[in-house]
Protein backbone atom coordinates (compact mmCIF):
# COMPACT_ATOMS: atom_id res chain seq x y z
CA UNK A 1 0.00 0.00 0.00
CA UNK A 2 2.50 2.14 -1.07
CA UNK A 3 0.56 4.88 -2.98
CA UNK A 4 2.48 8.02 -4.21
CA UNK A 5 0.79 11.72 -3.41
CA UNK A 6 2.42 14.07 -5.85
CA UNK A 7 2.35 17.83 -4.51
CA UNK A 8 2.06 19.36 -8.30
CA UNK A 9 1.83 22.80 -6.52
CA UNK A 10 5.67 21.79 -4.95
CA UNK A 11 6.63 20.42 -8.53
CA UNK A 12 5.11 23.55 -10.56
CA UNK A 13 7.04 26.04 -8.19
CA UNK A 14 10.10 24.23 -8.94
CA UNK A 15 9.49 23.82 -12.37
CA UNK A 16 8.71 27.82 -12.93
CA UNK A 17 11.69 28.82 -10.76
CA UNK A 18 14.09 26.92 -13.03
CA UNK A 19 12.32 27.52 -16.34
CA UNK A 20 9.50 29.69 -16.14
CA UNK A 21 10.18 32.69 -14.01
CA UNK A 22 10.91 35.79 -15.95
CA UNK A 23 7.72 34.43 -18.01
CA UNK A 24 5.76 34.26 -14.65
CA UNK A 25 6.96 37.33 -12.92
CA UNK A 26 5.60 39.10 -16.15
CA UNK A 27 1.71 38.04 -15.46
CA UNK A 28 0.13 40.63 -14.46
CA UNK A 29 -1.79 39.56 -10.92
CA UNK A 30 -4.49 36.54 -11.29
CA UNK A 31 -7.44 38.37 -10.08
CA UNK A 32 -7.66 42.12 -9.90
CA UNK A 33 -9.02 44.22 -6.70
CA UNK A 34 -7.80 41.98 -4.21
CA UNK A 35 -5.97 42.68 -0.76
CA UNK A 36 -2.40 42.13 -0.87
CA UNK A 37 -3.02 38.72 1.20
CA UNK A 38 -5.35 37.02 -0.77
CA UNK A 39 -3.29 38.31 -4.05
CA UNK A 40 -0.15 36.34 -2.86
CA UNK A 41 -1.71 33.46 -2.20
CA UNK A 42 -4.03 33.81 -5.77
CA UNK A 43 -0.06 33.76 -6.68
CA UNK A 44 0.78 29.93 -7.29
CA UNK A 45 -3.08 28.88 -7.65
CA UNK A 46 -3.36 26.41 -10.52
CA UNK A 47 -5.28 29.01 -12.93
CA UNK A 48 -2.62 31.36 -12.33
CA UNK A 49 0.61 28.72 -13.24
CA UNK A 50 -2.02 27.62 -15.87
CA UNK A 51 -1.43 31.20 -17.47
CA UNK A 52 1.88 29.43 -18.44
CA UNK A 53 -0.02 26.80 -20.67
CA UNK A 54 -2.35 26.87 -23.54
CA UNK A 55 -5.20 25.59 -21.35
CA UNK A 56 -6.72 28.71 -19.72
CA UNK A 57 -9.50 29.18 -16.32
CA UNK A 58 -13.13 29.82 -17.99
CA UNK A 59 -14.16 33.19 -17.10
CA UNK A 60 -16.02 32.77 -14.52
CA UNK A 61 -13.37 30.77 -12.58
CA UNK A 62 -13.30 32.67 -9.78
CA UNK A 63 -11.04 30.61 -7.07
CA UNK A 64 -12.36 31.99 -3.06
CA UNK A 65 -15.76 31.65 -3.94
CA UNK A 66 -16.37 27.40 -4.55
CA UNK A 67 -16.75 26.99 -0.62
CA UNK A 68 -19.68 29.83 -0.17
CA UNK A 69 -21.25 28.74 -3.68
CA UNK A 70 -20.98 24.96 -2.18
CA UNK A 71 -22.61 26.08 1.00
CA UNK A 72 -25.66 27.95 -0.05
CA UNK A 73 -26.49 25.22 -2.93
CA UNK A 74 -25.99 22.94 0.43
CA UNK A 75 -28.45 24.67 2.45
CA UNK A 76 -31.00 25.45 0.03
CA UNK A 77 -31.08 21.56 -0.58
CA UNK A 78 -32.02 21.03 2.77
CA UNK A 79 -34.48 23.02 2.64
CA UNK A 80 -35.63 21.91 -0.41
CA UNK A 81 -35.68 18.04 0.77
CA UNK A 82 -32.56 17.27 -1.98
CA UNK A 83 -34.55 17.89 -4.93
CA UNK A 84 -32.39 20.38 -7.05
CA UNK A 85 -35.04 21.04 -9.64
CA UNK A 86 -36.81 23.19 -6.56
CA UNK A 87 -33.76 25.52 -6.17
CA UNK A 88 -33.93 28.80 -7.69
CA UNK A 89 -32.43 29.74 -11.00
CA UNK A 90 -29.20 31.61 -9.30
CA UNK A 91 -28.66 28.85 -6.75
CA UNK A 92 -28.38 26.19 -9.86
CA UNK A 93 -25.99 28.64 -11.34
CA UNK A 94 -23.74 28.68 -8.28
CA UNK A 95 -23.91 24.47 -8.56
CA UNK A 96 -22.51 24.84 -12.34
CA UNK A 97 -19.94 27.66 -11.91
CA UNK A 98 -18.83 24.79 -8.60
CA UNK A 99 -18.72 22.06 -11.85
CA UNK A 100 -17.28 23.84 -14.12
CA UNK A 101 -14.48 25.37 -11.55
CA UNK A 102 -13.74 21.84 -10.58
CA UNK A 103 -13.67 20.34 -14.18
CA UNK A 104 -11.06 23.08 -15.06
CA UNK A 105 -8.69 21.92 -12.11
CA UNK A 106 -9.60 17.73 -13.14
CA UNK A 107 -8.39 18.82 -16.58
CA UNK A 108 -5.45 21.25 -15.64
CA UNK A 109 -3.76 19.32 -13.52
CA UNK A 110 -2.81 16.15 -16.06
CA UNK A 111 -1.78 18.91 -18.46
CA UNK A 112 0.34 20.68 -16.32
CA UNK A 113 1.90 17.27 -15.06
CA UNK A 114 2.70 16.18 -17.96
CA UNK A 115 4.25 19.98 -19.26
CA UNK A 116 6.14 19.38 -16.05
CA UNK A 117 7.43 15.77 -16.99
CA UNK A 118 8.20 16.19 -20.53
CA UNK A 119 10.56 19.55 -19.06
CA UNK A 120 12.43 18.04 -16.53
CA UNK A 121 11.01 15.13 -14.47
CA UNK A 122 13.56 15.76 -11.55
CA UNK A 123 11.24 18.99 -10.67
CA UNK A 124 9.00 15.89 -9.15
CA UNK A 125 11.95 14.84 -6.81
CA UNK A 126 10.63 16.46 -3.42
CA UNK A 127 7.45 16.68 -4.63
CA UNK A 128 6.30 12.83 -4.72
CA UNK A 129 6.14 11.16 -0.93
CA UNK A 130 4.08 7.92 0.42
CA UNK A 131 0.90 8.61 1.29
CA UNK A 132 1.00 6.19 4.89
Amino acid sequence: NNIPYINLLGAAKKWIKKYKRMEFEALPPFRKNLDPFRQKRMRYSLASVMRLTNFRAPADYAPGKTTSRLNTVGLALEKRHQNFSQLTRVQKAKMTKVLKHNLFDVKAMPILFELIRETDPDCFKKAIKPLN
